[in-house]
């Protein structure tokens, strides 16, 4: 027997009605989440920002590739699109392409 003469079968210690009013903001919070994504899938019909993410994602495979000239290059046009998310995301980009020029020894060194 508990504390209380009941029985535990098995339950976490939470009420079930703990546990639903725990559910009920998870699920308005996955409502307002939905109305984002909608302007998401808007953005990319954009041709403009088509190009632009191509641009971003050659960027990033010269980034991979060491290549940081190329890829400073394409992260530059990257930042003058139209959409925010992808010139953020290029702006980041660029500063570790400058964290790379100056950590990698010069011609000589």
């Amino acid at each position: 027997m508990t504390k209380a003469g009941r029985p535990r079968a098995g339950r976490s210690g939470r009420s079930s009605s703990a546990a639903r009013a725990h559910a009920k903001p998870l699920k308005q919070k996955g409502l307002s989440r939905s109305s984002g994504s909608s302007k998401r899938a808007v953005e990319l019909v954009d041709p403009l920002v088509q190009a632009q993410l191509k641009l971003y994602e050659e960027a990033v495979l010269l980034l991979h590739q060491q290549k940081y000239q190329k890829a400073k290059q394409e992260l530059e046009k990257v930042v003058t699109g139209p959409s925010k998310e992808f010139a953020d995301r290029a702006q980041m980009h660029l500063r570790v392409v400058e964290q790379r020029n100056h950590d990698e020894p010069g011609p000589l060194g």
